[in-house]
């Protein structure tokens, strides 16, 4: 399992080396379109690295349990601001606001409860005030700004908001059905929000923003989903065997 937390960590780090030199080498910063090489060849690679850490998922135990850990925790609040931000800076679009500002406050609220230690099992319906922004910001990103296999940005942003979604499924068990063993869709999902939220999605929010190609709200954004990524490494590093597992069978 060890072996597979380096290399799954190990692969997100080579990605997004790769895609800040692509960013600033080879991407023209007025359109986001590519200036060398097929697009096709960024996505088909990114696509490869997330059967890639699928494949590894099988090398954790069935009976793995994620934990909340303080460093989840942080993650989860530095989200919560992010999102925060965002909402604030997106006044004018209220609805976008609203539930910008509700995922925010969702990431802040749980965040400070992992970082204090926890508390009581919440029912599930406290999920909603996170996952139903994150989903309209999927749907969004389909409807409004069309995904494009030329323009990397917009492909790119959809894996992030889809893997955004993944995550949040498995971080909602660890919330609110807390010992369920279900550590091989958290190291599945954790590292794939890592690479596709926090290695991707971050260093292409800030080089867009930089360039004038997309607001500070939508930028903000993005850095609660790399926050996110973040999250679901200290997830996969804070799961272990479940407390009442028999170890003599």
């Amino acid at each position: 399992m060890k072996n597979s937390k380096r290399l799954a960590v190990l692969l997100c780090a080579a990605w997004l080396v790769f895609r800040i030199t692509d960013l600033a080498l080879f991407t023209d910063p007025s359109t986001g379109f590519v200036t060398s090489g097929p697009a096709w060849l960024r996505w088909a690679a990114a696509l490869c690295a997330a059967v890639f850490i699928s494949l590894l998922s099988h090398w954790v135990p069935r009976d793995t349990v994620p934990c909340a850990a303080p460093a989840q925790g942080a993650a989860l609040t530095a989200a919560g601001v992010f999102f925060t931000l965002s909402a604030l800076a997106a006044l004018s679009a209220p609805i976008h606001a609203l539930l910008t500002l509700a995922a925010g406050i969702w990431c802040l609220f749980f965040g400070i409860r992992m970082l204090r230690g926890g508390g009581r099992v919440l029912h599930a319906t406290w999920c909603l005030p996170v996952l139903v922004p994150v989903m309209a910001a999927l749907i969004w990103q389909f409807s409004v700004i069309p995904a494009s296999t030329a323009r990397l940005d917009c492909t790119f942003r959809v894996l992030g908001g889809a893997a955004a979604a993944l995550f949040l499924c498995v971080l909602f068990k660890e919330i609110f059905a807390p010992g369920t063993p279900c550590g091989r869709d958290a190291f599945r999902c954790g590292m794939m929000a890592l690479l596709f939220c926090t290695c991707q999605e971050t260093p292409q929010a800030l080089s867009a923003l930089l360039c004038g190609r997309i607001t500070l709200s939508a930028a903000l954004f993005s850095f609660g989903q790399g926050a996110l990524g973040l999250c679901g490494l200290a997830m996969v590093y804070s799961s272990g065997p479940a407390q009442n597992s028999d170890k003599n069978t």
